[in-house]
């Protein structure tokens, strides 16, 4: 304790040298946290039709990526933070997550009081050494991660504690809730989304939760278990959010403990059973795309989830009489004989359990209810019978306890294959391609034997030792796979490979991938396969995004629309529009970490941009391979019959600049200038013009400082860049 507190003031010392790092305009947390009134409006009045891009514009506030000041205190410990990758170089995580509370609640109320810290520099910053209850001073701005709020900090200043400053005991408490509808609001059976009228006063706040029952939950012993909650039924639900290292299990062995907050190996999380009863303390945070179970959000990803922090942060207060059911299928590939799977229920008396049935469907259509015999040991065996070659069955268990509740199993699935698996498809597709963020490989799990030839597409791309493969020279669908190579064994691209023998893993859910493999070389020096060409709007299918998944794919005549997307990724679009983008990525060992921004820049068009699709952290992406896979040979405006859109001159500028485009053909143009969350405010060209160069002022004398984009538009090319006006 006294070691943290000497490194703060160390820090505070070196701070105060640093002159002007505190000349900054001071804001509350309530000014990051607002909604601006016409946004919320239309937050309201769009609903469930809302886009992810819309949502992600309209809840940012007009001051998000100023540089401002905020004095806050500290509510949870940064070392129980694990939502970052650990890098044992540096030994912590790539980054933190500290949640804080304005020190103005105490006089102004807690509404839109709390703040997520996030840092990747909390070595310099000091943040890695404040405890709860400190009194921090810190500089930075307000940023996002698609829909999630965050401060990111320039510089600390500790003030002391909480008691130093004159706060009371009551600005470390959490605030009560009504219940999970004042969190979200229903849209439809099983979907909600945020209560937008109370999205400025909650969003990372400490709140507690009281009466609330568990509705579903998974288990993770050594991965992240989720689970989530209902105050009325079922009606509005939230989702747990696993920040904090107490409520996951992955990191067990992987950050150091100490100092980190990890679980012990013999003690992992386990969230409490479907039907307790539990009252829940945590902070409220918005990152969607991350939906665990078919209570989803409208859009996808978008209702307000709770993050506890501490082992007190969740209180059981009563066990249901069925504690868990699980279902186990086949662990074979079934052919034409009958499957039986086996029902294990846990209940605090056996006596409470009144019955067990397996309730199995079909891509035929059949859905079909089947009972159970019970073994005498606490599980129950029941028999599904066979269906036609290439069927999908889909099973689940339901336990009824003997005052009728209902308690399910998670969903099972398994193919019928008369033959075996001889082809990556028979891997690949899922039984509904259009639940694909839901569905993997119905073989998820199993070690078989299989018959499949396919040629190697690339090496150590996704990992070291991990190789793509596809078996369809016709480039179809669900032909791609990643493979990981047998130890000792060399492959390149090109070389023609048969499987004979491996486990079929899912990463993320969607990723299919061959682990303990048995294969054999079966031919060297080949050329693989070639790129499939297709455009990008073609990819926000989920359905298709999954399909091409372990594929190489080629995207011709994109723009870029984020040149910084986050984490090394960067988003393009063959139409030149946010919504029809993809990402890719930097996973490739050949690509730098700054390989995009010092790349790219927003609103440039690329020829060629080509690599593996692939899967992660919630998103289907692109992996190019090699910098050679992204090429430009064509330079804006070299060529008659180019369209381009070069960046403006002076930049930053006042209050003036110029604009420059090129028309390959006569076209109808539009030129217009927008603020940062997508208002228009000029039209700069409207109208036919020739083809040639042309010259346009763009005047901001009356607008404020800050980030403005503009976008030329014709019939068949729209590209987007960004200006920066400084008054």
């Amino acid at each position: 304790m006294i070691s943290k507190r000497v490194t703060i003031l160390a820090t505070f010392i070196a701070l105060l040298f640093a002159g002007s790092a505190w000349a900054q305009t001071a804001v509350t947390v309530r000014d990051l946290n607002k909604i601006p009134d016409a946004n919320l409006t239309e937050l309201n009045q769009k609903g469930a039709d809302l886009t992810d891009a819309e949502v992600a514009s309209l809840i940012m506030p007009e001051i998000t990526g100023d540089q401002v000041q905020i004095t806050v205190v500290v509510l949870s410990d940064p070392y129980d933070s694990g939502l970052s990758s650990f890098d044992d170089t540096r030994g912590g995580p790539n980054r933190i997550n500290v949640f804080v509370r304005d020190i103005a609640a105490a006089t102004d109320g807690v509404e839109g009081m709390g703040m997520q810290i996030t840092d990747a520099d909390y070595e310099n910053t000091g943040l890695l050494n404040v405890l709860v209850g400190d009194v921090i001073r810190v500089t930075g701005s307000l940023g996002y991660f698609g829909t999630t709020s965050q401060f990111v900090p320039e510089s600390i200043e500790p003030l002391g504690s909480y008691q130093d400053n004159g706060l009371p005991d009551s600005i470390l408490d959490p605030v009560l809730i009504d219940g999970t509808d004042a969190l979200n609001t229903n849209v439809g059976e099983f979907t909600n989304q945020p209560n937008w009228d109370n999205y400025s006063d909650l969003i990372n706040q400490y709140v507690r939760i009281e009466n609330a029952t568990i509705l579903r939950r998974t288990l993770a012993e050594t991965g992240r278990p989720n689970w989530n909650l209902s105050t009325d039924g079922g009606t509005t639900f939230t989702q747990n959010d696993d920040l904090s290292l107490r409520y996951r299990n992955d990191r067990i062995g992987v950050y150091e403990n100490p100092p980190w907050n990890t679980r012990d190996a013999g003690a992992p999380f386990e969230p409490p059973a479907p039907g307790s009863l539990v009252n829940v303390e945590g902070f409220v945070v918005f990152r969607g795309a991350f939906e665990a179970f078919e209570f989803v959000g409208a859009p996808a990803g978008t209702f307000m989830q709770i993050s506890p922090f501490t082992d007190d942060d969740l209180e059981i207060l009563a066990e249901p009489t069925i504690t868990n059911v699980t279902v186990e299928g086949p662990d074979f590939v079934p052919g034409s004989d009958p499957v039986t799977v086996t029902v294990n229920v846990e209940a605090a008396n056996p006596t409470d359990i009144a019955n067990v049935a397996v309730v199995y469907t079909t891509s035929t259509g059949n859905v079909v209810s089947v009972a159970t015999t019970p073994q005498g040991d606490g599980s129950y065996t029941a028999e599904i019978p066979s269906e036609g070659d290439g069927v999908f069955v889909a099973y689940i268990a339901v336990a009824e306890d003997i005052n009728g509740a209902a308690f399910e199993s998670t969903s099972g699935s398994y193919r019928i294959l008369n033959d075996g698996i001889n082809s990556i498809e028979d891997i690949q597709q899922p039984a509904s391609p259009e639940e694909s963020g839901e569905n993997g490989s119905p073989f998820e799990g199993i070690t078989t034997p299989m018959s499949i030839t396919a040629t190697v597409q690339t090496v150590d791309i996704l990992g070291s030792g991990v190789a793509t493969v596809q078996d369809d020279p016709e480039l179809g669908p669900w032909s791609g796979l990643s493979v990981v190579i047998p130890e000792g064994t060399s492959v390149a691209p090109g070389d023609v490979i048969e499987i004979t023998e491996a486990t079929i893993g899912e990463q993320f859910g969607v990723v299919t991938q061959l682990n303990d493999v048995t294969m054999s070389v079966m031919s060297t020096g080949g050329t693989p396969y070639a790129y499939l060409t297709v455009p990008t709007t073609a990819l926000q299918d989920e359905a298709v995004a999954q399909a091409h998944q372990g594929m190489l794919l080629r995207f011709e005549n994109v723009t870029i629309t984020q040149a910084d997307a986050g984490f090394g990724e960067w988003a393009f679009s063959s139409d030149g529009t946010p919504d029809n983008e993809v990402l890719a990525d930097d996973v490739s060992p050949n690509l730098s970490s700054d390989f995009n921004t010092t790349t790219f820049t927003d609103g440039d068009v690329v020829d060629v941009i080509q690599g593996i699709w692939w899967f992660s952290f919630g998103d289907y992406k692109l992996a190019p391979g090699v910098p050679g896979d992204i090429s430009t040979d064509i330079e804006e405006g070299e060529l008659p019959g180019t369209f381009a859109l070069d960046q403006n001159y002076p930049n930053p500028f006042n209050p003036a600049t110029t604009i420059q485009y090129t028309l390959g053909a006569a076209s109808d143009v539009k030129l217009t200038v927008f603020d940062v969350l997508g208002r228009e405010v000029a039209t700069l060209v409207e109208g036919t013009q020739p083809t040639g160069a042309y010259n346009v002022t763009f005047e901001a004398a009356n607008l404020p400082s800050g980030l403005y984009l503009y976008r030329l538009e014709t019939a068949t090319h729209s590209f987007t860049r960004s200006m920066l006006l400084l008054k």
